[in-house]
Formats: structure tokens, C-alpha cells, sequence
């Protein structure tokens, strides 16, 4: 070990494999799960080294190792700290940011089909539609639902950008294959930095918004002049007023007619049963 290991430490790859080889001979002595050697200093692995100089006498083991210290020259004499298991080397593409994002996230698409949508708001949104589309304005949706797995994904990448969340706490996602984690803070949250700018997210995702229950649709709405567009029941409204786009104000009190509610103004593509 050249460099420390740890919680705080400053956690070389090849360092916390020979440290986590080491920790799993002390762990099975204590018939306790073995380390994964992945190479990061995560949860499991600062946990590890906790007990481990809880089992020495430590009175306030800090999950660190330092070069030469009290717990590195334990872990010693364990007997595997000079022979540890090679560790398999990991696919780069494996870690958060730009060259995972792009192998990977089109695998859990968003939905663009208004058929997608739940009844009984999906005829409402359908209606709303067809109106825009009589009145000749230009629609394009974007998305209509979305999986949990991609939910997920732009939560915790995220959450990791802005510092709500720990990389090596972010929770596994069945199916998902990437480490948040990169062994070093400042590039966890880089990667996670530039998910973030590729998602275009602009706020907090939610775990329990309308596009996972088919009931918000994203989409991008201009048109030219005047437009002259039906409300719910038949009457029309023609709107004059700046800007002739899906920020309008009276295009949101056509949009209320029919159910389809317009989220001011962090969000401007985005149309819900409940503005949400």
C-alpha cells in the first residue's frame, strides 16, 4: 500500500484492492462476507476496516488506513497484505459520465407514443392535441412516460452532482450496470456532472411524478400571427399575446379546459393531469 485507504483517504485503485484483499482474510476468520475486490473505497469496504480495527483495540476506529499506521502494520500480519488477489481489471465505460451515458441510457428510453398515456387522461391529452393541431400550431412531444430504471438513473446522477448524495451510497438499479462510485470524489461527481448536462435536467427528478403514471407529456409547441384554437365544449380563443410558444398563459387556460395543466416555470415542456 503506497497511499491511504479509507474513509477520507486518498483511495488509489491498486491501493484498496490490496487493502480489501487483505480485509477478506481478517473477514473470513469472523465468518462474515467476503469484499467484492472492485477497487473502491465504497460503503462495504470503509465498513470493513471500521470492524477490523475494532477487532485490534481501536477505541474509535475511523475506517482509515495510513501508510505505516497502527491498522496498516496490523492488516500486515494478517499474512495477505504482501500477496494480495489480483484484482480484474474494470471497463472505464463501467463508471458514471459522458462515455457510459452514451453506450447505455438509450436502453430505458422515454416514451414518445401519446398512446402510452393512462385513461382517462390520455384522451384528454389527446383532445388537447387534436385542437392544437386544428388550430395550426406546430407540436412535437418529446415524452410521455418514462421507466422507473431511467428515473432512477437521472435521480442519482443528479443527486451526486449537487452533493446530496454520497457515489458509493447511491443504491444498485436491477439491470444497471455502472459504478457511481470512481474512487475519488471530485471525479464521481464529475461524471455524474456530465449525465446531468446530457440529460438536460434542469431540476431535482422525481421518483413519483406523473410520467411514470402515463398521466404528463413533454412537448414543444409554436406557431405564427394569431392562433385561433377550441376550448373544451366548442367555444375558441384566439390568442394574440407574446410568446407564441408553449409558454403562453392563455394557451395554459385553453390547455385547464381540457384537463391538460400547464408546470410553471421550472419545467416548460411539461403538461400534466395536475400541473405536476
Amino acid at each position: 500500500m503506497r497511499q491511504s485507504v479509507g474513509r477520507g483517504g486518498v483511495n488509489n485503485p491498486e491501493d484498496v484492492a490490496e487493502v480489501q484483499a487483505s480485509l477478506n482474510s481478517f473477514l473470513r476468520t469472523q465468518g462474515l462476507p467476503l469484499l467484492a475486490i472492485d477497487r473502491q473505497a465504497g460503503q462495504s469496504t470503509v465498513d470493513a476496516i471500521a470492524r477490523f480495527q475494532s477487532s485490534i483495540g481501536m477505541p474509535r476506529p475511523d475506517s482509515l488506513i495510513q501508510v505505516g499506521g497502527r491498522t496498516s502494520q496490523a492488516l500486515q500480519r494478517t499474512g495477505n497484505a504482501s500477496q494480495p488477489v489480483a484484482a480484474a481489471p474494470i471497463d472505464p465505460a463501467r463508471y458514471s459520465g459522458a462515455t457510459w451515458w452514451h453506450a447505455n441510457q438509450a436502453k430505458w428510453p422515454n416514451e414518445r407514443n401519446v398512446d402510452a398515456l393512462s385513461e382517462p387522461w390520455r384522451t384528454k391529452a389527446k383532445n388537447f392535441l387534436a385542437a392544437l393541431a386544428k388550430a395550426g400550431a406546430q407540436v412535437t412531444v418529446n415524452a410521455t412516460t418514462r421507466s422507473m430504471t431511467r428515473a432512477k438513473i437521472m435521480r442519482y446522477c443528479w443527486d451526486i452532482s449537487k452533493g446530496l448524495m454520497a457515489p458509493s451510497a447511491a443504491p444498485a438499479i436491477e439491470g444497471v450496470d455502472i459504478l457511481w462510485d470512481h474512487g475519488n470524489l471530485s471525479r464521481s461527481r464529475a461524471g455524474a456532472t456530465q449525465m446531468v448536462a446530457l440529460f438536460a435536467i434542469k431540476k431535482q427528478p422525481s421518483l413519483n411524478s406523473n410520467h411514470l403514471r402515463g398521466t404528463a407529456i413533454d412537448m414543444s409547441i409554436s406557431w405564427a400571427g394569431d392562433l385561433t384554437i377550441e376550448k373544451s365544449g366548442g367555444k375558441s380563443e384566439t390568442i394574440k399575446t407574446l410568446p407564441r410558444d408553449g409558454m403562453n398563459s392563455k394557451l395554459h387556460a385553453v390547455g385547464e379546459t381540457y384537463g391538460v395543466l400547464h408546470k410553471l416555470p421550472d419545467d416548460p415542456p411539461h403538461w400534466s393531469n395536475t400541473g405536476r
